[in-house]
């Protein structure tokens, strides 16, 4: 019999406990490479199959054939030291393991129209492994089919971009306390059928984002900003200077800049619907951004407040330019400024069409030249 890991004993307890309740269960499991998260999930379902008859789970993979690789061979494996019968089908419409009367089904992420597969189907419950790499719609169509009572979820995954969509709609609620789950943390460490001389090639091999992901099991960027920035919080003695408008159609959006010193702040981003009311003062300097802009700025200009025309087209100077300001502090961010922050610190590559870059670098430029800074 297999020896669990200390996580993988946590999950398997978590779901003894609410079968035992019929409770519903969600665990969001996240870990490093090789911390046994995929096995340990497969062995929870297939206790969690042992108290039903006649019940359908869904097994969510990025690809079909990842199910069929590197989570069929768990259910073997388990079955076999459980002693308990089953049947597996690789291939044909709808592949499956049957263990007894209940079947777990795979679904694949990969295909055109996968989404709806699992549509009209009731089930009992849901492990998506590699939850962060699946499409979203896809997710959300298996897990309207959870609606059997004491239902089991379960998502594994390394942890991945920390500005993800999976992050804040799960983990980030989670912790919040949104939404009703588990998470667990498991680290590489705790598996002892890996060996020590795997971890050692790992640690020389991996570096950055790479070894904060699968060896370190932490949320991080894909790839380092293109900007350097200071954060910090904000001050009373902060006065908004320009506020930065980008208009597409009957949408926009503004980011203020707040005169620090001898340096600016960025604040947080905002998003209106045309027509668009500002509530600041008449001095306060409006840069508009991009085409649509003039139809905007006439009627910002026949309300009274201090428009500057703007272009946005993408300079790599403009880049440049910004990598300066933010490296010799001419320019901040405040902490709390979220969105803002999340913008920033996903910008990786010049040139991606991005318009609140657009924006904040076109402000930036605006300041340099008129503060003569760089």
């Amino acid at each position: 019999m297999t020896t669990l890991t200390k996580s993988q004993d946590k999950a398997l307890n978590l779901v003894v406990k609410a079968s035992d309740k019929n409770e519903r269960l969600f665990i969001l499991w996240y870990g490093g490479v090789r911390a046994g998260k995929t096995f340990g999930a497969v062995r929870a379902f297939i206790e969690h199959s042992l108290t039903r008859t006649n019940s359908n789970y869904i097994i969510a993979g990025y690809v079909l054939r990842s199910i069929i690789n590197n989570v069929v061979p768990y259910f073997r494996t388990i079955c076999d030291e459980l002693d308990l019968e089953y049947n597996v089908v690789e291939g044909g419409v709808n592949p499956r393991v049957e263990i007894g009367t209940n079947r777990f089904l795979f679904y694949g992420g990969d295909k055109t129209g996968t989404s709806k597969k699992s549509q009209g189907l009731t089930a009992d419950g849901l492990l998506a492994d590699e939850y962060e790499l699946l499409n979203r719609d896809f997710l959300k169509q298996c897990e309207a089919r959870i609606s059997k009572d004491a239902a089991l979820r379960i998502y594994t995954s390394n942890k991945g971009q920390k500005y993800s969509w999976a992050k804040k709609e799960y983990y980030d609620r989670i912790k919040a306390g949104y939404i009703n789950g588990v998470i667990i943390d498991s680290n590489p460490e705790e598996n002892t059928f890996v060996s020590d001389d795997f971890w050692d090639e790992k640690e020389r091999e991996f570096e950055g984002n790479y070894k904060q992901r699968f060896l370190r099991n932490e949320f991080t960027l894909d790839s380092p900003s293109l900007y350097d920035v200071d954060y910090i919080d904000f001050d009373d003695d902060m006065k908004l200077a320009v506020l930065g408008v980008y208009s597409y159609g009957n949408d926009h959006f503004t980011i203020p800049f707040y005169l620090f010193g001898e340096s600016f702040v960025l604040g947080e981003i905002e998003k209106y619907n045309a027509p668009i009311k500002l509530n600041i003062d008449n001095d306060i300097v409006l840069l508009m951004i991009n085409s649509s802009a003039p139809k905007l700025a006439r009627e910002m200009v026949f309300n009274g407040y201090n428009v500057k025309g703007y272009l946005d087209m993408f300079a790599p100077n403009k880049v440049e330019m910004s990598q300066r300001a933010f490296a010799n502090s001419k320019v901040a961010v405040l902490d709390n400024a979220e969105y803002t922050k999340e913008i920033i610190e996903t910008y990786s590559t010049p040139g991606v069409v991005n318009p609140a870059i657009t924006l904040i670098d076109s402000v930036i430029e605006y300041l340099n030249r008129s503060e003569q800074w760089l």
